[in-house]
């Protein structure tokens, strides 16, 4: 197998070391996927995953784990705890309880809310199998800084209370919805994406002052894709009119078909996450063009 940690540049990383360990025992991809079944059974019992989430789980950090190495698998696991402990706390609180009502899914995550957090990961492991690089490593790094920051700026805004406003014009706006933002949950996803970046550089890379800029621009596209989720809940995520006459992202409520108020009927939470994490692949990348 090839040393892609050494290709990569990353051979002094913390990650690296474990990897090598790991990598001579026998029958190691077995091992990986009894990891990965176990990680992703628990989740299913903690109710964190559906049945699909959790196979859609099993998939990604097989695949994240054996091409990123447990660098890959150590940042997926924080995603999926940190979510695990922000929904447990916002069991208990009635205003995250409001806000969920205008969801369209609810905190135990489906295969498509899987797919959407963890899609680009995936497709950047099979580029990184097929050709590993410095940049894909980066490109890794935003996709899930991007994810993180979006769950905690969703969920902690809502935690936090205060205002909740849109993110185009200003105007107050339901928390819970798609394109509202607020002040804390802006500043709890930018925190978190810096986070994450904190967490991805000593996995892939020796910590040299000549190598910190990959975690500025982790942590930068990591954020601004959070930004980008906003945006794009604010203006072509598909919305309609509740019974009550505000808005949701529910298409259907106590068995009517809801009218439509905006955006375009295919492109619901899950497309716009899928999406905005891919805004953040790409920033990741015209960034390391410049600064590579």
């Amino acid at each position: 197998m090839i040393d892609r940690f050494m290709l990569s540049g990353a051979n002094g990383s913390l990650t690296a070391y474990v990897d090598y360990l790991v990598r001579q025992l026998p029958f190691f991809p077995v091992i990986i996927a009894c990891l990965m079944f176990l990680l992703a059974i628990v989740a299913w019992k903690e109710r964190q995953l559906t049945a699909g989430g959790a196979f859609g789980a099993f998939v990604l950090g097989n695949l994240t784990t054996f091409a990123f190495g447990f660098g890959g698998l150590f940042l997926y696991v924080f995603f999926l705890l940190s979510a695990s402990v922000l929904a447990r706390i916002g069991s208990q609180n009635k205003t995250v309880a409001s806000a969920q009502q205008t969801q369209k899914k609810g905190s135990c995550r489906d295969f498509m809310q899987v797919f959407a957090n963890g899609g680009a990961g995936f497709f950047l492991a099979l580029l990184y199998l097929y050709q590993p690089s410095m940049r894909l490593l980066l490109l890794f790094g935003a996709s899930v800084a991007e994810a993180v920051s979006d769950t905690f700026a969703g969920e902690v805004g809502v935690l936090l209370g205060g205002p909740s406003f849109s993110v185009l014009t200003g105007r107050p706006m339901k928390k819970g919805l798609s394109g509202a933002v607020s002040r804390g949950g802006t500043l709890a996803g930018l925190i978190a994406a810096f986070f994450v970046a904190m967490l991805w550089y000593p996995c892939f890379f020796p910590v040299a002052a000549k190598s910190l800029v990959f975690l500025v621009i982790v942590a930068f596209a990591g954020f601004l894709g959070c930004v980008a989720d906003s945006l794009l809940g604010a203006t072509i995520q598909v919305q309609y009119y509740a019974l009550d006459g505000s808005l949701t992202e529910k298409s259907q409520m106590d068995g009517k078909s809801l009218e439509k108020a905006r955006g375009i009927a295919f492109f619901d939470n899950d497309i716009v996450n899928l999406c905005s994490n891919c805004i953040a692949v790409a920033i990741a990348y015209l960034l390391s063009i410049i600064f590579f």
